[in-house]
């Protein structure tokens, strides 16, 4: 026995291939597609951006969603993914050094030209990726961006503001990992 992932089995979120499906059987799909991605989301207050990276986590199969701070979140915007997804509660980056010593990059994504941040288009993203986030207005800290091992990143826009929300960015960044990584997947 199992759960349904969505009472009934009959949800209208989630494509054919898992309608009718436990929610056990999807995640264990799920994993076998996985990337080694994984996003970081540095002390976001705004549930809505925790809930939505999390919703892009699954779409483009990411390993994991790391949420740093102390803040929970309502969990209600993720429209159910969070049953699927890796969701990993760190009160810290202490972590870091260990992705370090598993190969990953470190990518910190922040705008600020303090940091010499580069376009994300131009970068060949290595299979082991991880991508950090900054709470909006803020960005990330230089503390945080010097324990990062690779460069800032950035998207370019051609608008009068300065920046996307964390959620569009954070979504726009697993798509380029996704658009070098996942041909033919």
């Amino acid at each position: 026995m199992g759960s349904y992932a969505f009472g009934s089995g009959n949800a209208n979120n989630v494509i054919d291939e898992y309608k009718d499906k436990l929610m056990s059987e999807i995640c264990d799909s799920l994993d076998v597609k996985r990337t080694p991605l994984i996003n970081i989301c540095m002390n976001l207050t705004g549930d809505f951006n925790k809930a939505s990276v999390i919703r892009a986590n699954n779409a483009f199969v990411a390993k994991e969603v790391w949420i740093v701070g102390k803040r929970k979140f309502d969990r209600r915007g993720t429209v159910g993914t969070h049953h699927f997804e890796h969701v990993v509660f760190a009160e810290d980056l202490t972590g870091l050094p260990t992705l370090i010593e598993e190969g990953y990059t470190i990518f910190p994504v922040d705008n600020n030209p303090e940091y010499e941040p580069v376009p994300v288009f131009d970068v060949t993203l290595p299979e082991k990726t991880a991508f950090i986030y900054g709470e909006e207005m803020l960005g990330l800290s230089s503390e945080v961006i010097e324990l990062c091992n690779g460069r800032a990143l950035y998207i370019p826009q051609y608008g009068s503001v300065r920046s996307l929300n964390v959620a569009q960015a954070a979504a726009i960044m697993m798509y380029e990992y996704a658009r070098q990584h996942m041909r033919g997947a």
